[in-house]
């Protein structure tokens, strides 16, 4: 058994307030009491010490009841709203006339050609593609689409606003999107050689990478 008088703060708080409440009553009640004092005068002795140890009493129970609420823990995302997202980068050198393949795709460089790109006259690369989940490609509003997956792609100096120069297929499934877009870094003419950059981005959720196993 414990030997303290006070389990807690709490009460020693309580007591305080009401000894100074029993006081203050005495104070008010003072002037009134007499030798021959009615007992009625003597209602703020009792009166003002209640009163104050209900005040004190309320307060804490409003207290109590209007403390912030625990925050409330929002449900997990399910597995079909969380995707796993990766990227793939290639920078293949293809000989004019050979193809590069990844990916499930193949790129054949057919010819190095000279044409109109944006009004200026420049080396282009004409890129066939074939195969892939993508199955069509498009390209940018600055090649030229010669065939179906077939393309004269202008050079691209610089990756910033690559998407003119640059030929790309995405899609989506249930669960599963994807994107490749392919552009040309260098062409050696004399070497008869291109250098591509090829990036491919995947994006699935837990169901389609146990599927696909990716």
């Amino acid at each position: 058994m414990s030997n303290k008088w006070f389990s807690n703060r709490g009460q020693i708080g309580q007591l305080i307030v009401a000894s100074l409440a029993l006081l203050l009553g005495v104070l008010i009640a003072w002037p009134q009491i007499s030798i021959h004092m009615n007992l009625l005068q003597l209602w703020p002795i009792v009166a003002v010490p209640l009163a104050t140890f209900a005040v004190f009493h309320a307060g804490r129970k409003f207290g109590a009841t209007n403390s912030p609420s625990a925050p409330k823990t929002l449900p997990e995302e399910t597995n079909d709203n969380v995707y796993r997202t990766t990227v793939e980068v290639f920078e293949p050198h293809i000989k004019i006339g050979s193809f590069w393949e990844g990916g499930g795709i193949r790129i054949t460089a057919a010819s190095i050609q000279k044409s109109k790109f944006s009004g200026v006259e420049t080396l282009g690369v004409r890129l066939v593609f074939k195969g892939g989940a993508e199955g069509q490609f498009t390209s940018g509003r600055e090649t030229k689409h010669l065939d179906y997956n077939d393309f004269l792609v202008p050079l691209s100096p610089t990756s910033v606003e690559a998407e003119k120069t640059s030929v790309f297929s995405f899609g989506s499934l249930p669960g599963y999107v994807y994107l490749t877009m392919v552009r040309v870094e260098h062409i050696n003419e004399p070497g008869q050689e291109v250098s591509l950059s090829i990036y491919r981005l995947k994006s699935a959720n837990k169901k389609q990478l146990m599927a696909r196993h990716y």
